[in-house]
């Protein structure tokens, strides 16, 4: 007899929360927001998960007067705080499986607070209560979201809130929805949170560690926010007489309202982000609002409507404009300078091939006509052509000063001119002050790579050069990240930006202190050796505390360039003019990065190799709100690059136009620490 197949429950919790106490500002799109998400979850043509297997709950805080929109009206609860907390730890339960899809959809208002003698800001959820202000802070929802992921890894989160990254959806009295008080007092009613009131299990709680040092995060969860930490979200009625809806929601629906069950099912946050975001700015306009900056924590990868889902490269952002242009979302300081090639592609394939070879079919070629920091303008090489849903792009081809420089040793002509037919390689001589990599060769052949941190990233055997370049161009991209690091240097944020490595061996201390606690620790600074670099033992446990001291707020992405050629991303967090930020694995409060060697070549090319190795964290930090920094994330070393591609195993300056990206006060600036730990 077969085992019986169990159909996965699709779990939606959707709270809309319109109506505040008096003196505070309600709002008008809230409970329409999620009335539109519940029709478009069980109303024809659906998402592709039967109706019958979807579950909803939802928490409602109308308007008084208000028709009622939803089948579970008389199943509705009032959103407080205790019934939002309630809803959420019923999801960390055992009415979720392991294969089951959960959905959590909040609109309403968001708020943030500095809490009182500390340096990190707290976002918080802004729950409903007719006679004065609750907040339900980032940590508690945190801890609730963790344990709800130890149910199922197909959880995605949408927030569209102030500060959810909720006219503006502001607390006070103002036209704006959402826009919400930026509390830096000490009243009692906003008081840091206890989250061991919350009442979760151990297991919910537990706290890992790392398999690797700085392992990327790979959440099992998604989360999906309608602005940045310190932005408002915009509600609306557009055009006139039509119900209001948050701007972000408003924008998610037409972008997939239109579309059938089959193709929804399918669809990914990749496919439909550039096209939302566009829609977000549009709406924003329409309205006479500031912008807001929806952006995500997760994997772009991962269906809008949970499911399996495969990795994929997610390349550099490209837009068409009204007028024809073509938009890069990167700049010079991601190596795109006038005169490079950009190629673009649909969402097909997920990988990007060799470049040049015959997988290779991109939609189509942009060259650079200027580059600013971080973005660039293009045009078409031919005749334009349109971007298909999902375009994503990569460069196929620097300005000839972008190139990887390398040094032959001994030097090679006819090597030379086999690596230099890679459009993103330069041959320099072996006494060349800016070389990146050099390649020295064997005496009984083949080649070794190294750098000047590590002498031995990769061993090449004799006659693959095919494999040689395959490695040089993945280095090229690994370098890219060093390279970007060397080029934030506004001086107006001089040495502002700062990463300590924090030491979280004390278990039992870690264990004891609270969520705040750990969202503002105060542990020892990690060890460091004569050198003044972090000297960390294999198995060390640390967290990273990013500061900020400049006088702008900054958004920082956390990077790590390891020793043998993965670049992995860790976080990224907007840090506050004088503020700081903790940043744990995977984003959980309380769950330690963990030191560990990186498994390279061993020392028998007649090379002397150094008893460590040396990682590279890099904190990249920007005034500019829209630059997403994931395309740069390597996880192959070049050892493995290589191997992959053995034979024997193959079958001018211009201002931006009018309602495009304006640059104004864009400044970038970048703190690169380095860690050694013994050699495996």
């Amino acid at each position: 007899m077969s085992a019986q197949t169990t159909v996965p429950t699709y779990h939606a919790l959707l709270i809309g929360i319109d109506r505040y106490p008096p003196g505070y500002n309600s709002l008008s799109g809230c409970v329409n927001d999620i009335d539109a998400v519940e029709r478009l979850l069980l109303d024809p043509p659906g998402i592709g998960v039967p109706p019958e297997q979807i579950r909803v709950t939802r928490l409602a805080a109308p308007r008084p007067g208000r028709t009622a929109m939803s089948q579970f009206e008389e199943q509705t609860l009032a959103p407080t705080k205790a019934n939002l907390v309630q809803s959420l730890k019923a999801l960390a339960g055992a009415a979720v499986e392991a294969s089951d899809r959960v959905l959590i959809y909040y609109s309403g208002h968001g708020d943030e607070k500095l809490w009182s003698g500390s340096s990190v800001w707290h976002e918080a959820l802004v729950p409903h209560n007719d006679q004065e202000i609750e907040y339900m802070f980032d940590v508690e929802v945190n801890a609730l979201i963790n344990a709800i992921a130890s149910r199922t890894d197909d959880l995605t989160i949408v927030l569209d809130c102030c500060h959810s990254a909720g006219a503006t959806r502001d607390l006070d009295n103002v036209p704006a929805q959402g826009a919400v008080r930026a509390l830096k007092s000490n009243d009692a009613s906003v008081a840091p949170a206890d989250v061991t009131a919350l009442g979760l299990s151990g297991v919910a709680m537990e706290r890992g560690v790392g398999s690797r040092l700085l392992q990327s995060p790979n959440p099992s969860y998604m989360v999906v926010v309608a602005c940045q930490s310190d932005e408002k979200a915009s509600e609306g009625a557009h055009p006139a007489g039509q119900p209001s809806h948050g701007v972000f929601t408003q924008s998610l629906l037409s972008v997939i309202g239109d579309r059938g069950a089959a193709e929804r099912a399918e669809l990914r946050w990749a496919d439909i982000w550039p096209t939302l975001l566009a829609k977000v700015a549009e709406r924003n306009a329409l309205l006479g609002r500031r912008t807001q900056h929806p952006w995500m924590i997760g994997r772009s990868e991962r269906k809008v409507f949970g499911g399996p889902w495969e990795k994929m490269d997610p390349g550099y952002k490209v837009t068409r404009h009204a007028d024809g242009d073509y938009e890069i979302g990167a700049g010079s300081l991601m190596s795109v300078t006038e005169g490079a090639e950009i190629a673009v592609y649909g969402p097909q394939p997920r990988l990007f091939p060799a470049i040049g070879s015959a997988d290779d079919q991109p939609v189509g070629r942009l060259i650079v006509s200027h580059a600013w920091p971080s973005s660039a303008a293009a045009t078409p090489v031919g005749e334009p052509f349109a971007l298909p849903e999902g375009a994503r792009s990569r460069l196929v081809k620097p300005g000839k000063s972008q190139r990887l420089r390398i040094s032959l040793k001994p030097a090679d002509i006819g090597l030379k001119a086999q690596l230099e037919t890679s459009p993103l390689i330069e041959v320099v001589t072996s006494t060349d002050p800016d070389t990146d990599v050099e390649v020295i060769a064997q005496p009984g052949g083949g080649w070794i790579l190294g750098n000047d941190i590590e002498p031995l990233l990769a061993a090449v055997p004799a006659g693959e050069v095919g494999a040689l370049r395959a490695g040089l161009e993945h280095y090229y991209r690994y370098n890219a990240a060093l390279r970007m690091a060397r080029n934030c240097n506004d001086p107006q944020l001089s040495n502002s930006l700062s990463a300590q490595v924090l030491d979280c061996n004390d278990e039992v201390a870690l264990a004891a202190m609270s969520q705040e606690e750990l969202a503002d620790a105060a542990f020892p600074e990690a060890p460091r050796d004569t050198d003044r670099i972090y000297a960390l033992q294999s198995g060390f446990k640390f967290c990273v505390k990013v500061t900020n001291s400049s006088s702008y707020a900054l958004n920082v992405t956390l990077l790590n360039c390891s020793a043998g050629g993965l670049v992995e991303y860790l976080s990224d967090a907007l840090v506050r003019d004088g503020s700081a930020h903790v940043m744990w694995l995977d984003n959980k409060l309380g769950e330690p990065f963990e030191a560990m060697p990186e498994i390279l070549p061993k020392g028998d090319q007649g090379v002397s190799l150094p008893k460590y190795t040396t990682e590279r964290m890099i904190a990249i930090g920007a005034t500019r709100r829209d630059v997403d920094l994931r395309f740069l994330t390597l996880d192959k070393s070049v050892q493995e690059v290589v191997i992959e591609n053995l034979s024997t195993r193959r079958g001018r300056p211009l201002r931006p136009a009018p309602g495009k990206t304006s640059l104004a006060a864009e400044l970038w600036t970048a703190a690169v620490t380095h860690i050694r730990i013994p050699r495996g």
